[in-house]
């Protein structure tokens, strides 16, 4: 009898507390973390939460699996309420936990069983202007891990002048420089639309090129709600110069920018390669709003910072170009190139190394020969990455489908002194395949119509080989050394 009592008893206690309608509460600004856990392993069986944000609700599940994180974004003046509910069976199994930034367990459930669907168990929201601002250049950078653009996705950036949406058409990246004006927000929306959303990510940085916003792969992401925002709620009485503008030679660069500040000491000009750490590159001090770097090194990505001084205790923030390339010179010989420094490329996106170019008859749509820089150890002949090359024997003909393909190496000096020769390693990778290379020379533009095919070779073995070719016929005006794929119809 004893037993039966106490077991009834819990029994009340559990209602009690299941069927309370207090809930947690806590302020928290930025990034919090949803994870959906599963016990048992098999997803949510069909049960759902709601986060219902002050621009509308959005639903997520576990489709499998034990578990699933998923970032959410409470901005300022924004409130976010967790909500369960149901739907589904098998509740016990089921249980969520919300993480700050930091990794703190904000509220964890009990098994969803013991929730009241429907009703609030959490509540996150941001009444604090989050510091520090972000005032002035910040970076927008798109990214595609297959390299093929967004495929019809994009996202939108709203400020208080309105909204601008950026997309990748093609390629891998693309960087777009944006302006956060005193007293203005920048909404960043991942909008869909397109396919493949699990290629594509962006990410946020400052004038400095610290990242503010990194974004999980977009699958992740709710369409149409701000994943970051950047805002800018301090009025510096030294402003940041605006429309900073670069112009690169081969050895030198020349900076130009308008003045924020009607009166200043002088502009701080700072710049070094890619990547150098604040306050350790080289400096100038610039009494106008023009400045003109040399001694730089060619075909090199640089940083460039410009800051206005206006008095010993005040300054700007500062404006920045990051990764500017220097123009290319010709390269000397002897030179080497075994694609390991290049980023890896794709069907539709070359990425061969700095000062080379790429050249395809079509319009991108279709290239039937194509040519890549190719991240594969097992096909490399050195490291692990090396220039792929592929042709077809289709007959589909039209604008859209490139019949040749050209890789073009940079400018050698002296390569129209008929004293050079052109060694390089090369098989193909099947037995049956003929492994064709068309070697040829242009001029210092890479001209299509400059091309002269000076030798074909068939490296038709599955092992590489070592080929030499002089370059003795080289004349006045062919700088450059071409390896062109052509679909073997033509």
């Amino acid at each position: 009898m004893t037993k039966q009592l106490l077991t009834r008893s819990l029994l009340l206690m559990l209602l009690f507390f299941s069927g309370s309608t207090a809930y947690s509460q806590t302020e928290v600004c930025g990034t919090v973390y949803l994870e959906l856990i599963d016990s048992y392993g098999d997803g949510w069986n069909g049960n759902e939460i709601d986060v219902s944000f002050t621009g509308g609700d959005s639903t997520y599940t576990l489709a499998t699996g034990s578990s699933i994180t998923i970032p959410l974004q409470v901005n300022y003046l924004d409130t976010a309420n967790f909500i369960w509910q149901a739907g589904g069976s098998y509740a016990s199994e089921c249980s969520y936990k919300i993480t700050d930034d930091a990794g703190t367990v904000l509220y964890s459930s009990p098994q969803a069983n013991l929730l009241t669907a429907g009703t609030t168990q959490y509540t996150a929201y941001c009444a604090t202007v989050q510091v520090p601002q972000v005032c002035g250049t910040v970076y927008l950078e798109l990214i595609d891990s297959y390299g093929d653009g967004w495929n019809g996705n994009d996202m939108d950036v709203v400020t208080t002048s309105g909204t601008t949406t950026y997309g990748l058409t093609t390629g891998s990246f693309i960087s777009y420089t944006l302006t956060i004006n005193y007293q203005d927000t920048a909404n960043f929306i991942w909008q869909a639309g397109g396919s493949y959303a699990s290629e594509c990510s962006y990410i946020v940085k400052d004038a400095f090129g610290t990242v503010l916003y990194s974004s999980p792969q977009a699958n992740l992401l709710t369409a149409g709600t701000a994943q970051y925002s950047a805002q800018c709620a301090t009025l510096a009485t030294c402003v940041t110069p605006t429309n900073m503008a670069v112009v690169t030679g081969a050895t030198d660069a020349a900076l130009s920018w308008d003045a924020g500040s009607a009166t200043y000491l002088y502009h701080l000009v700072e710049y070094d390669t890619t990547g150098f750490t604040v306050g350790t590159g080289d400096t100038a001090w610039v009494y106008a709003d023009t400045a003109f770097l040399t001694n730089l090194s060619s075909s090199t990505q640089y940083d460039f910072y410009v800051t206005t001084i206006c008095s010993l205790t005040d300054s700007a923030a500062a404006s920045a170009i990051i990764g500017e390339y220097t123009q290319c010179a010709a390269f000397t010989t002897p030179y080497s190139e075994n694609f390991d420094n290049a980023t890896t490329g794709s069907a539709f996106n070359p990425s061969l190394p700095q000062c080379w170019d790429f050249y395809t008859s079509g319009q991108n749509a279709y290239w039937y020969p194509y040519i890549y820089n190719r991240s594969y150890s097992f096909y490399a002949n050195s490291g692990t990455n090396f220039l792929y090359a592929y042709r077809s024997s289709s007959t589909t003909i039209g604008g859209n489908y490139a019949d040749t393909t050209m890789a073009i190496m940079p400018i050698i000096q002296g390569l129209d002194s008929a004293t050079k020769q052109l060694d390089f390693y090369a098989r193909t990778t099947s037995v049956g395949r003929p492994g064709e290379v068309m070697i040829g020379l242009t001029d210092a533009a890479g001209t299509p119509s400059s091309l002269r095919i000076i030798d074909t070779i068939n490296a038709s073995s599955t092992t590489y080989s070592k080929y030499t070719l002089y370059l003795d016929g080289a004349t006045t005006g062919e700088v450059r050394i071409v390896s062109q794929e052509k679909r073997n119809t033509h």
